[in-house]
């Protein structure tokens, strides 16, 4: 996209729409509980594997932006962003002995079930 960008201006304006599109996907897919809390840390973990740009720093503050839409207020907005968060962390250490998806696999191995 940058190669592509008229001008620094033009740079900035892409790059910030992608964010808030981002951002937007993330909360689409955690708002039609299409996957849980736990599947969009597991993503951005693989991400953070295969693309160099896509930095912790950069999850995180995707992470800080998420589930702020005011048509649909969210009681624990910070508690479940600071869950994903976490959540990213334990995979980062675990991959330090580990392959990306050996850690996702052990981890949905091992995560406690819940009949609801």
């Amino acid at each position: 996209m940058g190669k592509f960008a008229e001008g620094k201006d033009a740079y900035q304006a892409e790059t910030d729409h992608l964010f808030t599109m981002t951002v937007r996907i993330i909360d689409s897919v955690l708002f039609m509980k299409q996957h849980s809390v736990n599947c969009v840390p597991a993503g951005h973990f693989m991400l953070q594997g295969r693309i160099p740009e896509f930095t912790s720093k950069y999850s995180d503050m995707l992470l800080d932006n998420i589930l702020q839409v005011p048509e649909i207020p969210v009681e624990n907005r910070e508690e479940i962003a600071s869950y994903m968060k976490t959540l990213l962390g334990w995979f980062s250490n675990q991959q330090e002995n580990k392959a990306s998806s050996k850690v996702l696999i052990d981890f949905l191995l091992n995560y406690p079930r819940t009949n609801s």
